[in-house]
């Protein structure tokens, strides 16, 4: 057993350095993307100031003590299925905690990444150390979909969707302490919360006259309007350096995106028109990831520099929804399928009516290589459409969600 785990690791990592391509981005120049000046008019509203922004629903009850679907499995070397049950999509891996092992009292370091358990909106945090999760919060909030999170991982956001009057439905966000005490509401019907930092929250909310951008306590309290939009059908992203919203994707659309001020909520054009757009900005908003299918349908993946608007175009065919920047901007790591799927793309993907099998890739930006980092499909046998990458800060591992079957995965860096 011991010789075939020693032959599985060697060939991983020779596969690896074959398939490690060098791309120095010498590519012929994309089409014009950019508009480098401010529109003269928002095409979605104007900045805004004070409003009330509060939610209502029941708060979650108590919930038992199962930890079924929580128990990580080594499956590969480097490669860990953390769970075989659903996970709400939202993830945050904290800096290297210690861990001590009970058979033998060593005590070791590793990443720890908290998520939450989808059936029951519990909180885990599994140890890369111990290769075990622990259950942190005992809150029934079942049927979580989507998760985010306040920077060090002290509470998290939870969107669920609650049914209302009659065939109605409502999306609920419960803002769940990592501690166990009890947590708040949101305003209801939220599209989008993105925390900016330990005390500032972004949400995006629908009204009858597009959407509204506010800026608002963990809480939900003391909300103030950023922007507000002619358009419902946007999505936003988030980092230190930069907020960047856009047009949702699709094939059959053209697709634009804007800077937006972070303090005054002005927007700036720099992308479109382009059919699929989505965006990614780097933490410190320099650059700005890109993703599109051009003229003959073909996917493409490029980056915009925000300091002379130029475009590059990158040598893997994915979207910005699989990539993930590392924490210095100077690199990002994205899973890119073995072969791209004939349909309609991206809409066909978001829809889940085609599924992806990939390759997990580092593209360095200051040494202009790209290499491949994890060729999956050699790590196990089950088919992974990686999603929802995350890393942590020191960039030893990489957490991302299986979007075939929502379980949570984790590869070591």
């Amino acid at each position: 057993m011991k010789q075939i785990v020693a032959i599985t690791a060697t060939t991983v990592v020779v596969l690896g350095i074959i398939a490690g391509v060098y791309f120095f981005f010498f590519y012929k120049p994309g089409p014009t993307l950019t508009a480098d000046t401010a529109s003269s008019g928002n095409p979605f509203g104007d900045s805004g100031s004070a409003a009330t922004n509060t939610g209502n629903a029941s708060a979650p009850g108590d919930t038992g003590t199962s930890e079924s679907g929580n128990i990580p499995a080594q499956v590969a070397p480097k490669l860990v299925q953390v769970t075989n049950a659903p996970v709400g999509k939202g993830f945050i891996v904290l800096d290297p905690v210690a861990s001590t092992t009970a058979s033998t009292s060593e005590v070791t370091t590793g990443a720890a990444v908290r998520y939450i358990d989808r059936e029951s909106g519990n909180m885990y945090e599994y140890s890369t150390a111990s290769n075990a999760s622990t259950r942190l919060t005992n809150h029934t909030v079942p049927g979580v979909q989507e998760v985010s999170w306040l920077p060090n991982g002290t509470a998290a956001f939870l969107r669920f969707i609650t049914p209302g009057q009659g065939s109605d439905e409502h999306v609920n966000t419960y803002e769940l302490p990592a501690d166990g005490s009890d947590g708040a509401f949101l305003a209801e019907d939220l599209m989008q919360v993105i925390p900016q930092n330990l005390t500032s929250v972004f949400t995006l909310s629908p009204n009858s006259a597009g959407s509204i951008g506010y800026l608002e306590q963990p809480d939900g309290m003391n909300p103030t309007v950023l922007f507000t939009s002619q358009l419902s059908a946007i999505t936003v992203r988030s980092s230190a350096g930069a907020m960047v919203a856009y047009t949702k994707p699709s094939a059959n659309l053209n697709g634009y995106a804007f800077l937006v001020n972070q303090k005054t909520g002005v927007f700036t054009s720099i992308l479109g028109p382009l059919k699929g757009l989505s965006v990614l900005p780097s933490p410190s908003g320099t650059r700005i990831l890109m993703s599109y299918v051009d003229g003959s349908g073909v996917v493409r993946l490029a980056y915009y520099d925000t300091s002379n608007h130029a475009t590059t175009l990158l040598p893997l065919s994915t979207f910005t929804d699989k990539c993930v920047w590392a924490p210095d901007g100077a690199s990002a790591f994205c899973a890119s399928p073995v072969s791209v799927p004939t349909g309609t793309l991206p809409d066909d993907w978001y829809l889940g009516t085609t599924a992806f099998t990939d390759r997990i890739w580092k593209i360095d930006f200051t040494a202009r290589v790209a290499t491949q980092v994890a060729d999956l499909p050699t790590l196990v046998s089950a088919p992974i459409d990686a999603v929802s990458l995350t890393i942590d800060a020191n960039e030893s591992t990489l957490v991302f969600m299986n979007k075939r079957d929502d379980t949570l995965w984790a590869y070591s860096l």
